[in-house]
């Protein structure tokens, strides 16, 4: 899963642009809590982005921690 911290994405659905994403936002996340799930879109930056990136297991960890 990503967090975008500074720039943009572009979010597309069989090569067709849905959506952009800006700093705040995030994109992966049905691949973190679907493990048989596959991909629904592709995400794209045309310029320099910041992000941040928790793995399936950092993910886990931290829910049991917390439950």
């Amino acid at each position: 899963m990503f967090f975008i911290t500074s720039g943009n994405v572009y979010v597309y659905i069989n090569g067709v642009h849905i959506n952009t994403l800006k700093a705040g936002e995030f994109f992966g996340e049905i691949a973190m809590f679907l493990k048989s799930h596959r991909r629904t879109a592709t995400v794209k930056t045309m310029f320099y982005c910041d992000l941040f990136y928790i793995s399936r297991a950092d993910m886990e960890k931290l829910t049991y921690d917390f439950s």
